[in-house]
């Protein structure tokens, strides 16, 4: 199954698209975010802008991934998965959760497509076993011009996974806030050697 998380002001069909890039047999399956936001769109926790970019407090974020931890093994139970079965794809916000959940709990999840988004290391457990994600993959994208989530934050992601050394895969990208043709190529060459292998 691969599992979709959309980004701030969106919904679940968004991402949808990207799936016809992955080859292979799977369940897709995309979450719509619990905040219907007045301006249409849907969020997962509640943001605030700077000239910095994109700030959450760490609080509003450790609810929704308590909220889906304990959403999450019911609704894949009924398709007939097992936890260990689903993937995920998150941008942006979505993104940020899919990191989160993953590295919490390391017995969910084989992969991870990480887009536009980073590791929030105040939501992850302070020690973790890098045994417990020899089999995991993850595929990090973020661009270079990105005004939303800035590089830096991406970087210090990477950083992270290869501090407490969790392999990953991590590309750079001449774009903003988005996905353009050359990420979904490089995407498209990780699933097959990950996914389909």
């Amino acid at each position: 199954m691969l599992l979709l998380l959309h980004g701030y002001g969106s919904h679940e069909s968004d991402l949808v698209s990207l799936a016809d890039f992955l080859p292979g047999a799977f369940l897709l399956e995309s979450l719509r975010a619990p905040i219907a936001l007045p301006w249409g769109g849907y969020a997962w926790y509640p943001i605030e802008m700077d000239e910095n970019g994109v700030r959450i407090k760490s609080d509003e974020l450790e609810k929704v991934l308590i909220q889906l931890e304990h959403f999450l093994p019911e609704f894949i139970s009924k398709r007939g998965f097992e936890m260990s079965q689903v993937w995920l794809m998150g941008f942006s916000q979505g993104c940020i959760i899919s990191l989160a959940l993953a590295l919490r709990n390391p017995n969910w999840f084989g992969g991870v497509i990480a887009l536009s988004g980073y590791l929030s290391t105040d939501v992850i457990p302070k020690k973790i076993a890098p045994s417990d994600f020899l089999q995991k993959k993850f595929f990090l994208a973020h661009g270079k011009e990105d005004p939303v989530i800035p590089i830096q934050l991406a970087r210090q992601s990477t950083q992270a996974l290869e501090t407490i050394k969790i392999a990953h895969i991590y590309r750079e990208y001449t774009m903003g806030h988005g996905v353009t043709t050359e990420v979904l190529r490089d995407l498209e060459q990780w699933w097959r050697d990950s996914y389909t292998t």
